[in-house]
């Protein structure tokens, strides 16, 4: 073997392994950044995001407001201390209300509030769950390739039911479960962008 040769195979060997780590590498920052993308979502599980609270403008958010909110989903029972923080999101806007969020004393509460989300479909309000940034973009995503009405969240999770021939439910957290079940469920409509596309996207 000549001596270019054998630099030629050192060079490869020292790319080969220099890629090998790279892959253990970024293996765990994603392992890393799921762990506290699961921490954080574990501080949120017991808030809920009010949208569009066109009639509650200007009340006082730790007073009337939040009780307004819940007598509007027929959940008169639920008691004042049930609701331990309560304040708007962002910044001020003329156009618009600001989102809400409301963080309950335990997830029971919580629970019962997003079960009845439904009674708010005859008014302006919708609810939310309040997502990390990361759940919040994949959801996002998800929505896009699959359609709004394939994909939900429940208790911080985002379940998506990609086709309606088998029924399979899937249930997700992370960008590499959705471009996985992106990969097993291209979209059909050629006109619209690919949720990969999207992925890459800017927000």
């Amino acid at each position: 073997m000549s001596q270019l040769e054998m630099i030629q195979q050192a060079q490869k060997t020292l790319e080969e392994s220099f890629a090998k780590k790279m892959s253990i590498l970024r293996k765990q920052i994603n392992e890393y950044s799921n762990i506290v993308d699961n921490l954080e979502m574990r501080s949120r599980r017991k808030a809920l995001i009010f949208l569009r609270c066109q009639g509650v403008r200007n009340r006082r958010l730790q007073g009337s407001c939040p009780q307004h909110l819940l007598n509007t989903m027929g959940l008169k029972d639920i008691a004042s201390n049930s609701i331990k923080v309560c304040h708007r999101l962002g910044m001020p806007n003329k156009d618009r209300p600001r989102p809400i969020l409301v963080k309950f004393a335990d997830v029971a509460v919580k629970s019962i509030v997003w079960r009845a989300k439904a009674s708010l479909k005859t008014s302006s309000i919708t609810l939310k769950e309040f997502l990390t940034r990361t759940r919040q973009t994949v959801f996002t995503r998800a929505r896009l390739h699959f359609g709004i009405r394939a994909c939900w969240t429940q208790d911080g999770v985002i379940i998506i039911k990609p086709s309606s021939d088998d029924g399979d439910r899937h249930k997700i957290t992370s960008v590499a479960e959705l471009n996985s079940l992106v990969a097993r469920y291209p979209k059909k409509s050629g006109g619209e962008m690919s949720a990969s596309s999207a992925l890459s996207a800017k927000r």
